[in-house]
């Protein structure tokens, strides 16, 4: 195993075995945020740290080649929401519910999917491909 590819798996692993402390820094005005998106057909994750303010939006991830974008919008922890996150890619990407943006609860894995859902929601589901996953650390 390559050095590299070691040390994406400690991180990996790291951020995995991590516990979110959203509960523990309610009251604080910034987050220390860390996250790691795995595309298919990637050697590399990419990966990504930032401090984030409350109610303000927080670029974690960005890359120019490939074009890819995440961001994220805490809020002050109310009705069990802790804020949004968005991805945007060189190609149409989304989560799980067709659109780029989900509600953050208590998840730290979400997965990516080919293609976005655009206007009203279609009779017909259509598969969808899975491309990857974003792994997400808040404190």
């Amino acid at each position: 195993m390559s050095r590299c590819r070691l040390s994406q798996l400690v991180f990996l692993v790291a951020l995995g075995s991590s516990s979110p402390s959203f509960a523990q820094t309610a009251n604080s005005e910034s987050h220390h945020v860390q996250a790691a998106i795995m595309l298919d057909g990637t050697a590399d994750p990419f990966l990504g740290t930032a401090m984030c303010r409350v109610n303000e939006e927080c670029d974690v991830i960005s890359s120019a080649e490939p074009r890819i974008k995440l961001s994220i919008t805490l809020n002050q922890q109310q009705d069990g929401e802790l804020g949004t996150m968005v991805i945007q890619c060189s190609e149409d990407c989304s989560f799980v519910s067709g659109r780029s943006q989900l509600s953050l609860q208590n998840q730290r894995s979400f997965e990516i999917f080919d293609g976005a859902e655009r206007g009203e929601i279609k009779l017909v589901l259509k598969p969808r491909r899975k491309i990857g996953d974003v792994f997400l650390i808040v404190r």
